[in-house]
């Protein structure tokens, strides 16, 4: 288990030992054949961000993605790209301002063994050898993905100094193909994060609850199905201005969208985010973009 800082030569030695280069499919990384009891969410109990000695402005990121059938690209995209790039984007995990990581394998609370995996928030490289600890169950049944799960899971069971001391948000996305399934019994709760509640909950009470310490995004990768559509649509209704879609073809501009849903979340100049973009990315994300500014309802794009 790595421990290090997370520099370019770290990133570089495990990019090189792993060999992501090389990578074809996600299980040549991900290799666990069930879930770990220490990413459980029956036996995780609470998940801390706290400040280093020499770091007092670190800020809780909470990455959950589907791990059911049919979305391993994904997993593939997350190691060997995606989180490094948001990384650079963000400024670096270096002291005075760092994110701190935590990843979220999401399932099917009705079918799969373990709906929900989560592992400790870290900055340094060692959170890829976590990461890659996921169980990619691929389990599900066509009826949804429990999200909710860890909306539920980062209400009750996060405790971060950037709430706590600064009063100010971290950032949580869920990001997948599949719609989200309705609302958690006291049952579901109780079976997955071992809690003891009063009433079953919809997703608007999990997603409202969430929201009290972090900034909640969902992020639809989108294939240009007909059923892709419908999903994208129940998410807009849903949860407006808290959802948004990227092509699956437009994959690796990822980190680029969640980096500018994150400033303008912080700082809200939609102007200044577009035109700090490369000309063809900023064309890509404006319609993106559009969906958490304005909720998009005419699917036109940004204009800037």
């Amino acid at each position: 288990m790595y421990n290090k800082l997370y520099t370019p030569t770290e990133w570089a030695s495990i990019r090189s030992r792993c060999r992501f280069d090389a990578v074809k499919d996600a299980s040549e990384l991900f290799k666990a054949s069930c879930a770990s009891s220490v990413f459980d969410s029956r036996y995780a109990g609470i998940r801390e961000s706290r400040d280093a000695d020499n770091d007092h402005s670190s800020t809780p990121l909470i990455i959950g993605f589907d791990v059911t059938g049919g979305n391993d690209f994904f997993a593939k995209e997350l190691v060997t790209h995606i989180v490094n790039e948001l990384i650079f984007l963000r400024g670096g995990c270096i002291s005075g301002g760092c994110m701190h990581f935590m990843f979220a394998g999401i399932g099917d609370i009705t079918n799969d063994m373990t709906p929900l995996q989560v592992t400790d928030f870290r900055s340094d490289i060692g959170l890829y050898d976590d990461l890659m600890r996921i169980n990619l169950e691929k389990g599900g049944s066509g009826d949804g993905v429990s999200y909710n799960l860890l909306w539920y899971y980062a209400s009750r069971h996060i405790r971060s100094d950037h709430f706590e001391k600064r009063g100010r948000k971290g950032f949580l996305f869920t990001i997948g193909t599949n719609a989200c399934r309705s609302g958690l019994s006291v049952v579901d709760i109780g079976r997955t994060c071992g809690d003891d509640i009063s009433e079953s909950l919809t997703n608007n009470d999990l997603f409202s609850m969430a929201e009290q310490q972090f900034n909640v995004f969902h992020i639809h990768l989108a294939d240009g199905s007909a059923k892709s559509k419908q999903v994208f649509n129940k998410w807009r209704e849903d949860h407006p201005t808290h959802v948004t879609e990227l092509r699956i073809d437009d994959i690796c501009l990822l980190p680029e969208l969640m980096d500018a849903v994150m400033t303008y979340s912080s700082c809200g100049d939609v102007q200044s985010i577009m035109k700090s973009l490369a000309p063809e990315i900023a064309v890509k994300l404006a319609r993106p973009l559009g969906f958490i500014i304005n909720d998009n309802r005419s699917g036109g794009s940004i204009i800037f």
